[in-house]
C-alpha cells in the first residue's frame, strides 16, 4: 500500500490511497473523498504521478502545442516548465536539458516522474510509515 499526500505550505491539498482507490481533497477544513480518476503508475520500480491532477492541485497551468509537440507548465512557482514529447530534451525556462524528456503518456495520461518533481521542480519529499505499515509519502512545494 502507498498513500501518497500532496501539500502547498502547511494546507495538504490531495492524498491519494492506492490500496482504496480513493482520492482524498484537503482545502483548509474542507475534506472531500472521490473515487481515484487516475493513479499513480510504476515502470521499473520508479513512481510516476499524474501531471493534470498534480498541476491542478498546485494552481499551476498546464497547455500543449500540438505543432511542436510540447506540454508547458506554469504558476506553480515562478519557473516555466517544458517538456518536449519525443524527443531528448526538455526546458526550464531558458535553460535546455539535452536528455530524456521525463513525461511520459499511458493510455492518454501523462505522467511525471517522482524523481524529476522533486529535483527538478523544487518538491520536498519525507518518507515515513503510518500504524500499520503503510508507506507515506508526503511531498510539498519548495518556496
Amino acid at each position: 500500500q502507498l498513500v501518497l499526500e500532496l501539500s502547498n505550505g502547511s494546507m495538504t491539498y490531495l492524498v491519494i490511497d492506492l490500496a482504496k482507490k480513493e482520492v482524498q481533497r484537503v482545502k483548509g477544513t474542507d475534506v472531500s473523498t472521490n473515487a481515484l480518476e487516475f493513479a499513480p503508475i510504476t515502470i521499473q520500480e520508479e513512481l510516476f504521478l499524474p501531471i493534470r491532477s498534480l498541476i491542478t492541485q498546485f494552481n499551476g497551468q498546464l497547455s500543449y502545442d500540438f505543432e511542436q509537440e510540447k506540454l508547458t507548465i506554469t504558476g506553480m512557482d515562478q519557473h516555466t516548465y517544458q517538456l518536449f514529447l519525443f524527443q531528448n530534451q526538455y526546458q526550464i525556462d531558458e535553460k535546455v536539458y539535452r536528455e530524456k524528456t521525463p513525461y511520459i503518456e499511458r493510455n492518454d495520461i501523462g505522467y511525471l516522474p517522482f524523481k524529476f518533481l522533486t529535483e527538478k521542480m523544487g518538491f520536498a519529499i519525507q518518507t515515513s510509515y503510518d500504524a500499520v505499515g503503510n508507506e507515506i509519502i508526503k511531498m510539498a512545494k519548495a518556496d
